[in-house]
């Protein structure tokens, strides 16, 4: 999967980047870092309207959206509600306790 960046902005700042690269160095036993995607890749786009910064993950599953959509009730099952929840949370956990990251859903 490739995450594109479009923006005016210095593609030299490459704070995510960054936090990848402290994420893979990371030792840690800690069960929330198996959550957390890794960046095989990164690379920069140079064309006309700039240039652009690209990520390169691994293609993520399924989408909480589309499965709730595949239950007849499109509500999840208590069980695998549970197993997402603690997932999510885990991954949350490692970032915060161990690579000292806060993630905020912005870019």
């Amino acid at each position: 999967m490739l995450k594109l960046y479009i923006h005016e902005g210095d593609v030299s700042d490459n704070s995510e980047v960054r936090i990848y690269n402290r994420l893979s160095n990371l030792d840690s036993k800690h069960p929330g870092k198996a959550s957390v995607r890794t960046l095989l890749d990164h690379f920069t786009v140079f064309g006309p309207d700039g240039n652009h910064q690209c990520l390169v993950h691994e293609p993520l599953s399924l989408s909480l959206q589309w499965l709730r959509q595949q239950f007849p009730t499109r509500t999840y099952p208590e069980s695998l509600l549970k197993i997402t929840t603690i997932e999510i949370l885990q991954a949350l956990d490692f970032l915060h306790t161990e690579a000292d990251i806060v993630h905020t859903g912005q870019s």
